[in-house]
């Protein structure tokens, strides 16, 4: 069953994209009037809306949630990654990847002995919520100089409010290449954070051995770029989609969508989407209001436009 207009379309599924991969998909029913483009107001029966909303958000695996049959639809404990910008003394975590755009880097030589912490870097959350255990995951780019290889002891401490995490993880005694990704397992358990606590990571080495090491031997770790985006993927909350009634104006169909996320409106200005109603894009651009907690996104299709008789 479909959204049933008088003059013969059904629309049973709509897909919203924000980026590129899934983050929840569901059905919901929703009562409204039916359309008629000869006469409106002389319309009377009801119908019902079924339609499958895909929303894909800025994540880096897909997600999958059921939908409740209420308004709030889906809130996602989503796999996505933050980002690391900034520099090593005063950095930024951002879900956005249009954000990495000045590239940023650390070099630590043979000669430095000891711990050297590469760098910090932090978020202020703009929501409450809780997480589960799990397994984050810290990768940053490298490069090997003027040697053959190093082995050395790798540490990232993250912090979550008044929580705290911290995992090790070895670097190769010798590297294939001069290059790579350097990749750090974080073990967190459950946790609750409230509205505005931080999130902290830091990025530290320590015994550093180069093997068949030159003058100039050292590694050096990049981030904040689109070629080098260092990153923690962490399964968090990142977004909470409220579906709202979708509503008949006239020869129009409007999809409201409220995305609640702490980022205001960059969930949706920093991000690449829109709505497809089956399998046609909507070309309209959405009615979008929002303030420094939620977006409002209003979708308007007019079904003249998709040939009217859409089955």
């Amino acid at each position: 069953m479909g959204l049933l207009g008088s003059y013969g379309y059904i629309i049973s599924k709509v897909e919203l994209r924000l980026n590129r991969h899934i983050f929840t998909e569901s059905l919901r029913g929703i009562e409204g009037a039916s359309v008629n483009q000869s006469n409106v107001e002389a319309a009377s029966s009801r119908f019902a809306v079924i339609f499958s909303l895909m929303m894909i958000m800025v994540v880096f695996s897909p997600m999958m949630a059921n939908a409740q049959e209420n308004n709030d639809c889906c809130e996602s404990p989503d796999e996505f990654d933050l980002f690391l910008i900034g520099d090593a003394d005063s950095g930024q975590l951002t879900p956005f990847s249009n954000e990495l755009e000045e590239e940023k880097s650390m070099e630590v030589t043979s000669s430095v002995f000891g711990e050297v912490e590469i760098g910090t870097w932090t978020i202020i959350w703009g929501e409450s919520g809780s997480y589960s255990s799990g397994t984050w995951t810290f990768t940053i780019p490298y490069e090997v100089k003027d040697s053959s290889g190093v082995s050395a002891n790798a540490t990232v401490v993250v912090k979550v409010g008044g929580n705290t995490y911290e995992s090790s993880g070895q670097l190769p005694a010798v590297y294939v290449s001069d290059s790579g990704e350097l990749s750090i397992p974080i073990e967190v358990q459950d946790g609750q954070f409230s509205k505005d606590d931080k999130i902290e990571i830091t990025f530290s080495v320590r015994s550093l051995i180069f093997s068949n090491p030159g003058s100039e031997s050292g590694i050096s770790f990049y981030w904040g770029s689109e070629e080098y985006p260092a990153a923690m993927s962490m399964s968090f909350p990142l977004i909470n989609v409220e579906i709202r009634d979708a509503s008949v104006k006239g020869s129009l169909v409007f999809f409201p969508v409220r995305l609640s996320s702490g980022f205001g409106d960059r969930i949706w200005t920093s991000s690449s989407g829109g709505l497809m109603v089956q399998n046609v894009e909507i070309t309209e651009s959405p009615i979008v209001n929002s303030n420094e907690d939620w977006v409002d996104v209003t979708f308007v299709w007019d079904p003249s436009e998709s040939g009217g008789g859409l089955g």
